[in-house]
């Protein structure tokens, strides 16, 4: 039987046993479903039904006992009527009385579906003779009530149907007492029927992991050691260390055999292309020797014919900076006159503003003046018409004197020409005083208008000192900027030293090494190496893990062909790239054996 049909085989054997076991614990947990069902369905409601049946009868004496009451309250009234409580109570109790039939009629209808009724029939029996026997009484209370024959119906209330009464609480204690025990009954089988749920879970569980681990166990031994012992094979191929025991047996199932044919198959194809391989490297190393060679002459030539157009570029260049540089200082020198021109403007503005702000506040004064001088003019006229009028009233006294008052009235006639003369003095007085007061206004008008125009001239000042400002210090950055781009142009002169960094032949090689970097390994892939360091290719994984800076120390350790170096250097330069990285490592720790073997290596 081949290794296919015995593992279908196990997993049909561990799926039915499974599938058994969990059949009946399903079966038995169904089972236990439905009890419950039930039990909630009929036990509980009986508990219900005895309660409501217990709750019924008080209500049911209690309102007979209400409505002989009521009665009696009536009669000791004196005939006075019971306003309706009487009729009210009857019927309270007539439907008290019903629920409790009705309560009973459902519990017998719970007994017969009951898988465990136990003593509930034989209680309920007893409930139905003691209602009945005290729905006798309360039927015979009632009549004697209606027929005013209290007494008789306090009788029958109080004791006539005490042992009825009592009766009929005993037979209702009894079906409580047995519907418990019904539950109880019932909780118990329910009980049961969980432990041997649990019991089969268990046993299931039990099975299947017993089952599990024999299908596990057949497998590890069917199946992983062949696959573990072909993997340790495959690696080994990997590692280069296969030798002749590493082909399989063909021998056993179906599959394996199989297995092992193609793989033995796979090891002489490999065996034959490691040879074919082998041959090929050395002629594709003997190639990129040659085309290595070929591709530093013409490097060589391509630096040395840039460095010649970078020398020519370099001078044109400084040339051009040497003119820009004396531009810059003229700029420089204007800048300053620029500057100190506009201070002195700023100085000759500033005594301007301050003779404006005198001349104005003197013009303030002579306006004052002339307000002032024609208040007084003012005065004056009124002075030259009072005199006018003094003057008439003394020509008019005069001409009353007669002869007498001739001198008089040559003396009045002379005050009134003075007066006259005065008057029209002050008034060309006032007028020369409110011209002169409009010419001051005007004056003060050209003197503000003045001012604004000179703070105007000083703002304008002042945005003109900040532009110099800014003109210097852009004329430094310039300045600078020339300085450190004169600075690059020389250090293009050494641009064909600095590309050229190798101090000695590098030739390409096929091989591996391993690198401690920082106390973490790394792997890589030779791609050349000269006699004072080499260059390698990091895998992608500890490439993107390592953290490599030019200077750090690293221990190398060379696979080339048969050989095996193990030197100590320093990383030069690293070089990240969509492909693995590129590092480079300077050697700082090469003894003399190292230097014969990587001149046996290299050829030189």
């Amino acid at each position: 039987m081949g290794l296919a049909r015995k593992a279908y085989a196990a997993f049909a054997v561990v799926f039915l046993g499974t599938g058994a076991v969990s059949g009946v614990v399903f079966g038995q947990a169904d089972q236990t479903s439905k009890h419950l069902a039930q039990y909630r369905a009929v036990t509980s409601l009986l508990l219900t039904q005895v309660a409501s049946m217990r709750a019924n009868f008080f209500a049911y004496d209690d309102q007979v006992n209400m409505y002989v009451a009521v009665m009696l309250d009536a009669q000791a009234n004196r005939g006075g009527s019971a306003e309706g409580l009487d009729s009210e109570t009857l019927a309270q109790a007539k439907a008290a009385r019903a629920a409790l039939h009705a309560d009973l009629a459902a519990a017998r209808d719970l007994v017969r579906s009951a898988r465990h009724p136990g003593g509930l029939p034989t209680a309920l029996a007893a409930i139905d003779r003691s209602l009945t026997q005290f729905d006798g009484f309360a039927d015979r209370t009632v009549q004697l009530a209606a027929a005013r024959d209290l007494h008789a119906a306090v009788r029958v209330v109080t004791r006539d149907n005490l042992e009825a009464s009592n009766a009929l609480m005993a037979s209702l204690d009894a079906a409580r007492d047995a519907a418990t025990a019904t539950a109880t009954n019932e909780l118990a089988d329910l009980d049961e029927r969980q432990a041997r749920v649990r019991l089969l879970a268990v046993a299931s569980a039990v099975v299947a992991t017993l089952l599990t681990a024999v299908l596990a166990l057949g497998t590890r031994l069917g199946l992983l050691a062949p696959l573990a012992d072909l993997r340790r094979r495959v690696l080994a191929i990997g590692d280069g260390t296969a030798a002749e025991h590493t082909r399989l047996p063909e021998s056993g199932d179906e599959e394996l055999a199989s297995v092992a044919r193609a793989f033995n198959t796979m090891l002489d194809s490999l065996r034959a292309r490691d040879t074919e391989i082998s041959a090929a490297q050395a002629d594709r190393e003997a190639q990129l020797s040659a085309t290595f060679e070929h591709q530093r002459a013409a490097e060589q030539f391509v630096r040395l014919r840039a460095q010649s157009i970078i020398d020519d570029t370099a001078a044109s260049v400084l040339t051009e900076l040497s003119t820009l540089a004396e531009h810059v200082d003229a700029v420089r020198h204007a800048a300053g006159a620029i500057e100190s021109r506009v201070a002195a403007t700023d100085a000759v503005t500033q005594g301007v503003v301050t003779d404006t702000r005198a001349a104005d506040q003197d013009v303030a004064a002579l306006g004052n003046s002339l307000r002032e001088v024609a208040s007084m003019a003012t005065l004056i006229g009124s002075v030259a018409e009072q005199t006018k009028l003094l003057a008439l009233n003394a020509t008019i006294e005069a001409a009353r004197a007669g002869a007498a008052g001739h001198g008089f009235s040559v003396v009045a006639t002379e005050v009134k020409s003075l007066a006259i003369t005065a008057a029209s003095s002050t008034e060309r007085i006032t007028t020369t005083l409110a011209a002169l007061e409009t010419d001051a206004g005007r004056v003060g008008k050209a003197i503000t208008t003045v001012g604004t125009n000179i703070a105007t001239l000083d703002v304008a000042t002042a945005d003109l000192t900040q532009v110099a400002a800014e003109q210097f210090e852009a004329v430094g950055h310039l300045d600078q900027a020339l300085a450190t781009a004169i600075a690059r142009v020389h250090d293009m002169g050494t641009l064909t030293e600095r590309l050229e960094r190798r101090a000695a032949e590098r030739h390409a090689v096929t091989g591996t090494a391993t690198l401690d970097i920082n106390g973490r390994q790394a792997h890589a892939r030779l791609l050349d190496i000269s006699a004072t360091g080499v260059r390698c290719a990091l895998d992608d994984a500890t490439g993107r893990t390592l953290t490599m800076t030019p200077g750090t120390p690293v221990r190398a350790t060379l696979t080339i062909g048969a050989e095996t170096l193990h030197i100590g250097g320093c990383i030069a330069r690293t070089t990240a790239r969509d492909e693995p990285s590129e590092l480079g490592i300077h050697f700082t720790e090469l003894t003399q054996e190292n230097q014969a073997r990587l001149r046996r290596i290299t050829g030189l």
